[in-house]
């Protein structure tokens, strides 16, 4: 009897995932250099927010 396997297809869902937030991270970058101009510090928690979103993801998944 063998175990079962959690982390099996882990980088597929991973990939799947990052693929998904992609645009609307790219979006966000090409705005906040040419319209929104927004705070370092601001931009900094919204990236620790997407790579919170992305690892939360790929453990729901």
């Amino acid at each position: 009897m063998t175990g079962i396997v959690v982390w099996d297809g882990i980088g597929r869902i991973l990939l799947d995932i990052i693929i998904a937030l992609a645009p609307v991270m790219i979006l966000f970058m090409i705005f906040q250099f040419t319209i929104l101009k927004l705070p370092k510090a601001y931009v900094f928690n919204l990236i620790k927010g997407a790579l919170l979103a992305i690892a939360g993801l790929t453990l729901f998944l």
